[in-house]
């Protein structure tokens, strides 16, 4: 999701890998971003979506990270997380997940496959 709109490239990429990996969604955005989506919709590409406004805690918060790993069945150093934000992945690695910084430019898909 990118600005209110879905990110279709990345979607079609998700869906390539869903069934091999899980996938999730931590955003911080808040209630009135995510009134625009579907839940239902949202779990047909995510095996969990952890919203911070729910939880009670957001990024960079390492607790958060290693909530979610618990929330889809995982250790975090299984996980990889992908986000826009420096700050955020630094967290992410410190909570014993892989990081990756995303940015334009950046093929995904191919940085996944380093990790």
């Amino acid at each position: 999701m990118d600005g209110g709109k879905m990110n279709r490239e990345l979607l079609e990429l998700i869906g390539r890998m869903r069934g091999k990996y899980k996938i999730g969604v931590l955003s911080n955005s808040g209630r009135s971003f995510w009134d625009n989506y579907d839940r239902g919709e949202l779990l047909k590409y995510f095996d969990d979506v952890v919203l911070s406004y729910e939880v009670g805690m957001q990024k960079p918060d390492v607790r958060i990270f290693e909530l979610v790993a618990g929330r889809l069945g995982v250790l975090p150093e299984e996980c990889v997380m992908v986000d826009d934000n420096e700050g955020n992945v630094e967290a992410a690695e410190r909570a014993g997940m892989k990081g990756i910084l995303y940015g334009s430019g950046i093929d995904i898909e191919a940085a996944l496959k380093e990790l």
